[in-house]
């Protein structure tokens, strides 16, 4: 069942994208791993150099809640980004770097234009944690990645997926 509603808003954040390069922002992300097709990703996919200032928000899930429904609700994206604009590769890097803590909550899934793996299906970026560690603060960080057939599935649709406000400055 696809649910036209939009996701709840949780919380926003300010970014500025500052124009660096894709290796120094895995290496400002401090991340304690990065999956070999996350590395790749952000090498195929990266535009050019984008600066300016944004707002990333994170959509949680619609209200219901999981032992309510026999089936989870999907979440639309086409009509999301009728309201958000669709994030990018460079955000996701600059949202890890810039608020490192967010990602140790949750997992956070950045529905940018997918990749085409080697294998055919397709693949977006995901800031994950390691589950098995006891406290937010000890949890490993790490860049990974999602199908992006998945972004549509329930097996996801409780994790908050990030959408981008313009606030100034453009994407070049």
């Amino acid at each position: 069942m696809v649910q036209n509603a939009q996701p709840p808003e949780q919380g926003s954040f300010p970014l500025t994208l500052d124009g660096s390069a894709p290796e120094e922002l895995l290496k400002a992300g401090k991340y304690d791993w990065i999956a070999d097709y996350s590395r790749q990703i952000v090498h195929s996919k990266v535009s050019a150099a984008t600066e300016g200032d944004i707002e990333i928000v994170l959509l949680g899930s619609l209200p219901e809640r999981v032992e309510k429904i026999s089936r989870p609700p999907v979440i639309d994206l086409t009509s999301v980004f009728t309201q958000y604009d669709p994030p990018e590769i460079e955000d996701a890097l600059q949202f890890g770097a810039q608020y490192p803590d967010e990602q140790r909550k949750t997992a956070i899934i950045f529905p940018h234009e997918p990749w085409r793996g080697p294998h055919g299906p397709a693949f977006v970026l995901v800031l994950r944690t390691d589950e098995s560690r006891a406290t937010d603060e000890s949890r490993a960080r790490g860049l990974s990645y999602i199908p992006f057939a998945s972004m549509l599935a329930e097996t996801w649709w409780w994790w908050p997926r990030v959408a981008v406000r313009r606030r100034g400055g453009t994407r070049t």
